[in-house]
């Protein structure tokens, strides 16, 4: 998984992008190339863990834009995408 297909659904649907996150063991990455959030940006890895309480094998799918309507139907059409997967 790359998170790529995610994106380009999420701007389809109206949103200006998605982040994907996916949780590994116990830390949470970004694929595909799995970089450490913890290491790049603590207070969000930080805020995520808290929020969320993600497990190991789980996704997280963050769609972004200036319109929080937009922001949400973005994100949920990345979620969509990942059936076809």
């Amino acid at each position: 998984m790359t998170g790529i297909v995610q994106r380009d659904e999420a701007i389809k649907a109206g949103a200006e992008g998605s982040i994907t996150v996916a949780v590994l063991g116990r830390k949470l990455v970004i694929p595909p190339d799995n970089k450490s959030i913890a290491e790049l940006a603590p207070k969000e890895n930080a805020r995520l863990r808290s929020a969320l309480e993600p497990n190991d094998k789980d996704l997280i799918i963050i769609g972004f834009g200036k319109d929080p309507g937009r922001a949400l139907a973005g994100a949920l059409a990345a979620v969509l995408s990942l059936q076809n997967a």
